[in-house]
């Protein structure tokens, strides 16, 4: 009798360890769902930080989408003469009947002196260099007011964007928008690397083989200051654009 009750409490001892162990587990696996659930949490705050961060950089109320009939910078040729510290000026010449926003705004800035002390704040060998960025570091988008991107990409037929070559000069802009131009601009370095922006991006303008030849000698005597692989160049050593002015 005594062997029986023995084996009856060891039975029972027993099952009551299972259910503790049973009880332990579960606590602990219902503690990791919930840890797994707060990092989907964060994640998904991350992502809704990310996209408001992309939708306001881009002002769809400040974009200009049109010209005024007399706007002598909205058609024909004109002559914008750049000089940077240092060097001799070279001139871009202005398609407005390809780009008649773009020249007008481009106009409008170097008429006003806002490029005037600016710099060249990027610089990649064999593809472009960059500059009009009001703090120096690309970041700024210059002015409170954007454009439309007059390029095929963007629904506006734009001969001089659909074939990049040599000396084409564009509007820089922001991945996220395709009329998020506003001061920054670009001049191409060669014609294969050039290509890939063909319809991407608003030229508006041309340097002669002249005037390339000083644009050459400015990324020759700065390609060695370059710090990254973007082609950022550093505020102490970047080109100083003396003045931007429109001649015609």
């Amino acid at each position: 009798m005594e062997n029986k009750m023995l084996k009856v409490f060891a039975i029972v001892m027993a099952a009551a360890l299972v259910v503790v162990l049973v009880l332990i587990i579960g606590f602990y696996a219902l503690g990791g769902n919930k840890a797994s659930t707060t990092e989907s949490s964060s994640s998904t705050e991350s992502s809704s930080t990310s996209t408001s961060t992309s939708s306001t950089s881009t002002t769809s109320s400040n974009v200009i989408t049109s010209v005024d009939a007399d706007d002598m910078y909205a058609t024909g040729t004109h002559h914008a003469v750049v000089t940077v510290e240092g060097y001799d000026p070279f001139t871009i010449e202005l398609d407005a009947d390809m780009a008649p926003i773009t020249v007008s705004h481009f106009c409008e800035l170097a008429n006003d002196g806002f490029y005037n002390g600016l710099t060249f704040h990027r610089l990649v060998e064999g593809f472009c260099l960059q500059g009009g960025s009001e703090d120096g570091t690309g970041v700024s988008t210059g002015t409170e007011t954007c454009i439309k991107g007059e390029f095929s990409a963007n629904g506006v037929e734009n001969e001089l964007a659909d074939n990049y070559v040599t000396g084409v000069v564009a509007m820089a802009r922001t991945s996220a928008s395709m009329d998020s131009a506003s001061s920054q601009f670009f001049i191409t370095l060669s014609d294969s690397a050039a290509t890939s922006l063909d319809g991407q991006y608003a030229a508006f303008g041309t340097i002669d083989a002249a005037g390339m030849k000083i644009v050459n000698q400015i990324v020759s005597d700065y390609a060695s200051k370059v710090s990254d692989s973007n082609g950022t160049l550093e505020a102490a050593d970047q080109p100083v654009i003396t003045s931007i002015k429109i001649t015609d």
